[in-house]
């Protein structure tokens, strides 16, 4: 048992934090603020604006992109063989699982159907294409044909 201090002596002066503790801890709060802001406002312009609108070509290009990306993945899972048409990729599985993130084939930005040719004699690989605005081969620009040849590099 401690001796009960005498009353001439005076207690240690109460323990006090520094000024850098509080800079922390007031450094900590903003960053949470921040986190939340961002998040919050994240949400609110994922809401606001669902989709980022793109040119045509470049929307064409991701299409592209991703249906190849499918059609890899089908082939994979099928023994190296390719589908028919482009449809079994929207195909729910048992598991309600398709190639593509959608149970819809994307349209050409123009509002047609992307073409696809099955690899065979000429080309190894599959083609999927869009004759640009025009609808028509060839062309320039807006009408210019965008090929997953041209938009992948040759594997």
């Amino acid at each position: 048992m401690e001796p009960a201090p005498s009353p001439t002596e005076t207690p240690p002066p109460p323990r006090t934090r520094g000024k850098g503790f509080w800079i922390v801890v007031a450094v900590a709060c903003a960053l949470v603020m921040l986190i939340t802001f961002w998040i919050l406002g994240d949400l609110v312009v994922s809401k606001a604006f669902p989709e980022v609108e793109m040119d045509p070509p470049m929307r064409a290009r991701v299409d592209i992109r991703e249906i190849g990306r499918a059609l890899a993945q089908y082939a994979g899972n099928n023994g190296g063989t390719y589908p028919d048409t482009l449809e079994p990729l929207a195909v729910p599985d048992e598991k309600g699982s398709t190639y593509l993130p959608s149970t819809m084939i994307p349209m050409d930005p123009w509002g047609r159907s992307y073409l696809y040719l099955r690899p065979g004699p000429g080309n190894a690989r599959p083609r999927v294409l869009t004759y640009g605005r025009d609808g028509k081969p060839g062309g320039v620009g807006d009408d210019a044909d965008i090929d997953s040849t041209s938009v992948e590099p040759a594997r």
